[in-house]
């Protein structure tokens, strides 16, 4: 066991995915969940339940213009049916249609470029997910005059299914980067919604897909320097030895049990819960009350967790750490009653500015956790939304 004595703390492991999606699973929300026991407010935590639409042959997200060549079993093109209105990145929309064909037997659902009806001299349809960028349009303009001369590559016809990234990053954060906790700051994907400067959308790939990079070093440049100030000037730190011997006989009670729960077990119960539509996209309040319910259920037996090495005690606190996280994103989508951004609730589907224009701040007070709300000061923006 290492004890650091910092003066300043920057988070920058990233946010949760839930170790769901191969291409971007790495983060498993530890600095957002040691940022929550700590002290520090989380904000936007309901907007953490981003649904791509990925191939289920590589797992790999489909391209934008892909939401247009979506078919049922019956060849029936349901990205014409279901999306409706030009939205940006992946619409909810056409996650809720495919749930609803496979519900009423019209499944699997399948993504068929070959079957496209466009015109390639002129733009695609709105529901494409292109949303006038020329250099998308080009790019989409080049595949479709080479497979006109070409062909379409053999079988094109590929199965997809709706893919949770999540990308929670709550961590709330002021221009600096600095959290409400003093010597913590966070930067990158920790809190990009904490930050709250997207709105109402989840972090990268979410609405502004591939913006992480550039956000991390922008939010780096934003919050080094006065970390750095404050660390300049604030006093070493105490240790204190008996908090010091508990966190130790926490941390390393897994590996001391030769059985109990699997930490394998563990993160599959919470991906269960998180990954269905019914509880994280199509949300009501029934069902995030049974969610909450099932997550609750996955706590109460954090504390048997067993490991049989290093690897595996890594595994148990990822399960603890997506848990605190699955928590907080439920209680936060449970309080806004209404529908917003990624954000849908199928009992308030309209947005309410007039009582909901509001953030929604998670914390942790004696041991629960605790939502509250806080208005957005549209007032002093100096660009109105």
């Amino acid at each position: 066991l290492y004890i650091f004595k910092a003066k300043a703390t920057i988070l920058a492991n990233g946010s949760c995915g839930y170790k769901v999606e191969r291409m971007w699973t790495a983060a498993c929300g530890d600095g957002i969940a040691a940022a929550y026991r700590a002290g520090a407010e989380m904000r936007n935590a309901e907007f953490g339940n981003f649904f791509d639409v990925d191939r289920k042959d590589t797992d790999f997200p489909i391209p934008s213009g892909g939401y247009s060549f979506i078919f049922n079993a019956s060849g029936e093109n349901i990205s014409e049916r279901y999306v409706t209105k030009q939205e940006p990145d992946t619409p909810i929309s056409i996650i809720l249609g495919m749930e609803k064909e496979v519900n009423e037997g019209r499944g699997p659902i399948y993504m068929d470029p070959s079957k496209t009806q466009w015109d390639p001299t002129k733009p695609p349809p709105f529901f494409a997910g292109r949303w006038g960028m020329p250099k998308i349009i080009e790019f989409s303009r080049l595949q479709e005059s080479k497979q006109l001369k070409y062909g379409p590559p053999p079988s094109p016809r590929v199965e997809v299914t709706a893919a949770l990234n999540a990308e929670l990053s709550p961590v709330k954060v002021d221009h600096e980067m600095k959290t409400t906790l003093t010597g913590l700051w966070a930067i990158g994907d920790a809190s990009y919604q904490g930050s709250a400067w997207a709105g109402a959308v989840p972090a990268p790939p979410g609405r502004m897909r591939g913006s992480g990079v550039m956000n991390t070093l922008f939010s780096a440049l934003r919050g080094g320097p006065p970390a750095a100030r404050f660390a300049s000037k604030a006093a070493s730190p105490e240790v204190d030895d008996t908090e010091v011997k508990r966190f130790k006989e926490d941390i390393f009670a897994p590996i001391r049990r030769d059985k109990g729960f699997l930490p394998a077990d563990a993160i599959y119960a919470i991906q269960d819960i998180v990954c269905k539509v019914k509880y994280n996209l199509r949300r009501s309040k029934e069902r995030l009350e049974e969610a909450l319910s099932k997550i609750e259920e996955v706590q109460q037996r954090l504390s048997e967790l067993c490991a049989k090495d290093g690897h595996g005690l890594g595994k148990c606190h990822e399960a603890k750490s997506m848990a605190v996280c699955a928590e907080m994103t439920f209680r936060a989508a449970l309080m806004r009653r209404e529908s917003r951004g990624s954000h849908f609730r199928e009992d308030y589907p309209e947005q309410d500015d007039r009582n909901w224009l509001k953030w929604m701040i998670v914390r942790q007070e004696a041991g629960k956790m605790v939502v509250s709300t806080e208005p957005i000061p549209i007032d002093k923006y100096k660009i109105k939304p």
